[in-house]
C-alpha cells in the first residue's frame, strides 16, 4: 500500500472511530447502534470482497499457510481486525434486550457478527497498518464500557417497599454507561430506569405496530413508599411510537414527582387523562399513581422511573440516585426482571 492510501485509510477509520465516540458521548451508543455497525459492516466487507475477488487483490495465503514466516504480519492484522469485530459482536449480545418477540434480533446479530469475524481470513493484498490499529483501539475502548457495564452495581441510597406495578416487567435502562443506559450521559438522570411490562415474555402483542400494541400501554402505576405528591402533571397528548420532543420541559410528559423521606420520585411518560392524584396528596404504599402512557420525550409506551435530590427534574444541581425494591433488592441493570404484587 502507497504512502498516500495508508494516510487515507488511516484518516477515514480514526474519523469513524470518531463518530462513534461522539455517539457515545452523546448517549446514542447502544446495542442498536453496535447491531448496525454488525450489519452494515458485513455488507460492505461482502462488497469489497467481491470487488476485490474480481481484481485479483484477495490473500489467500493466510488460509493456505497461515503460520509461515512471510504471513505473521498478514495474520496479525487480520488478528487485529478480527478482534475490534468479535468485541462489537460479543457487546452487542450481552446488551441486547431479552425478550421473546425480539429474540430474532439476538440470532441475527449472533450470525452476521460470525460471518464478519471470518471474513477476516480473506483480507486484501494491501491492508492499511494504521486503520488496523486504530480499528483495534476501538474495540479496546469498546470492551472497557462492556466491563463497566457488567461492573457490580453500586449501592442503594433509596429502598422502597414494592415495586411500582403488577405483573412481569423488564428493565430496558439501567446502568452507567451509554451501552446499557442513554440516559447515562445526563447527571440528572444517570440512576434512571425504563420499565416495560412483558406478557408472556412478549413486549408487544403479536401482529401490532401501534402503541397500544405494547403490554405496557395503560398499565396502572402505583407509589412504592408513602409520601406527598409534590407535582402531578397531566393534560399532555399522547405521542405515536417516536414522540421527540424538541423542548426539554415537556420531555418528561405527564409526569408525578413524589416526595419520599426527602427524596423526590419521578414517574414519567404517562398516559393522558390518567394521573390520578394531585399535589400536596399524601400516599400509603400501593396507592395509585396512574398509568403507562407514551407522552413526552419516548418512542414507545414504558415507565421512566428515577429517584432525585430536588423536585424540579431541571434544576442545575440535581442528581439521580441509585435505589432498589425491597430490603434484599439490589441496583437494577438492564435485562434483569421485576414481579410486581
Amino acid at each position: 500500500m502507497t504512502l498516500k492510501r495508508e494516510i487515507l485509510a488511516t484518516a477515514g477509520a480514526v474519523l469513524l472511530v470518531l463518530f462513534f465516540v461522539a455517539l457515545r458521548l452523546a448517549g446514542f451508543l447502544s446495542h442498536q447502534a453496535l447491531a448496525a455497525a454488525l450489519f452494515l459492516g458485513l455488507i460492505g466487507a461482502l462488497l469489497s470482497r467481491i470487488v476485490l475477488a474480481f481484481r485479483k487483490g484477495l490473500d489467500f495465503r493466510i488460509i493456505r499457510a497461515p503460520f509461515s514466516r512471510e504471513q505473521r504480519l498478514p495474520l496479525g492484522l487480520a488478528a487485529c481486525r478480527a478482534w475490534t469485530w468479535t468485541v462489537v459482536c460479543v457487546t452487542t449480545l450481552i446488551v441486547f434486550p431479552r425478550a421473546d418477540d425480539i429474540s430474532w434480533m439476538v440470532v441475527a446479530v449472533a450470525i452476521a457478527g460470525l460471518l464478519r469475524i471470518v471474513l477476516e481470513l480473506l483480507p486484501a493484498k494491501r491492508t492499511s497498518r494504521g486503520a488496523t490499529v486504530v480499528y483495534a483501539l476501538a474495540g479496546l475502548l469498546l470492551s472497557i464500557d462492556l466491563a463497566r457495564a457488567l461492573s457490580p452495581p453500586v449501592s442503594p441510597e433509596v429502598v422502597f417497599d414494592r415495586v411500582p406495578f403488577h405483573g412481569e416487567w423488564l428493565v430496558l435502562q439501567a446502568g452507567r454507561v451509554p451501552l446499557v443506559n442513554h440516559h447515562s450521559v445526563a447527571r440528572n438522570q444517570l440512576h434512571a430506569v425504563d420499565f416495560v411490562h412483558l406478557v408472556d415474555d412478549r413486549l408487544i402483542r403479536a401482529g401490532s405496530t401501534t402503541r397500544e400494541g405494547w403490554h405496557s400501554w395503560e398499565q396502572d402505576l402505583f407509589a412504592p413508599s408513602a409520601g406527598t405528591v409534590v407535582t402531578a402533571a397531566d393534560g399532555t397528548e399522547d405521542g405515536g411510537m417516536f414522540n421527540l420532543q424538541s423542548d426539554k420541559r415537556r420531555a418528561l410528559g405527564n409526569h408525578v414527582v413524589l416526595e419520599v423521606d426527602g427524596r423526590f420520585v419521578v414517574f414519567a411518560h404517562l398516559r393522558n387523562g390518567s394521573v390520578a392524584v394531585s399535589a400536596g396528596q399524601a400516599l400509603q404504599t400501593g396507592d395509585k399513581i396512574g398509568q403507562v402512557g407514551n407522552s413526552g420525550n419516548t418512542t414507545a409506551p414504558h415507565l421512566h422511573f428515577q429517584v432525585q435530590t430536588h423536585q424540579e427534574f431541571w434544576h442545575p444541581q440535581n442528581r439521580s440516585l441509585p435505589f432498589a425494591f425491597g430490603t434484599e433488592g439490589s441496583v437494577l441493570r438492564r435485562n434483569d426482571r421485576l414481579q410486581g404484587r
